[in-house]
């Protein structure tokens, strides 16, 4: 069984893996154009599709199918608290020593700081 993962605007999407739900042993992953080749099943399996940053898409086979067409929907999430270090990112559970929270409600007014405002000539 052959096949082609896109996104919602049609782009073909890389790396997408693609496996059967009742034998999750057996997948594949799809190519630069977003194009994947599995080994054939029985009538009754589902496919199930899944990405980072995509909801996760299942297809049900019916009948002999030698191409199927799997359109993923992007989805949406909020981070709870992201530590940034300068070096690496990691959580503030696996931050050892002091941490200062912002929000960003705190910097959306702030001003931008300019060359000219950062240097004072006498």
């Amino acid at each position: 069984m052959k096949g082609i993962v896109t996104d919602e605007s049609g782009v073909p999407l890389v790396g997408v893996s693609v496996r059967y739900k009742e034998l999750p042993q057996v997948g594949v992953t799809t190519d630069i154009d977003g194009k994947f080749s599995i080994k054939e099943m029985k009538e009754g399996k589902t496919l199930v599709f899944s990405y980072i940053g995509m909801k996760n898409v299942e297809h049900l086979l019916k009948g002999a199918t030698p191409f199927i067409k799997i359109k993923m929907e992007s989805a949406t999430s909020e981070l709870d608290q992201v530590v940034v270090t300068g070096y690496t990112q990691t959580t503030f559970k696996k931050m050892t020593g002091s941490v200062g929270i912002i929000s960003a409600d705190q910097l959306k007014d702030q001003a931008q700081p300019t060359v000219d405002a950062s240097c004072k000539v006498k």
